[in-house]
């Protein structure tokens, strides 16, 4: 957890899944795109090969596949060819 420096010069922690801002003056959630989750302190971290982000981003985890799909590296599915 971060923390962001109040008007009255004091320390507040942030809520999770939120960091400090770059002046350290308000909490900020990123926006970790489709590879990454959003960590409990705010940062991003990469998701395993298979997986993408999933739930709101915050964990990672392959899409649902049908029997006619295959999954990729990126966590997304594919239709295999006709045979």
């Amino acid at each position: 957890m971060t923390e962001k420096l109040t008007k009255d010069a004091k320390c507040e922690q942030c809520p999770s899944y939120t960091k400090a801002s770059d002046d350290g003056k308000e909490c900020v959630s990123q926006q970790c795109g489709s590879l990454k989750k959003l960590m409990d302190n705010g940062t991003c971290e990469q998701c395993d090969y298979y997986t993408r982000a999933q739930n709101e981003g915050k964990e990672c985890g392959p899409d649902t596949c049908n029997e006619t799909q295959k999954i990729l590296m990126d966590g997304t599915c594919e239709d295999c060819p006709d045979y």
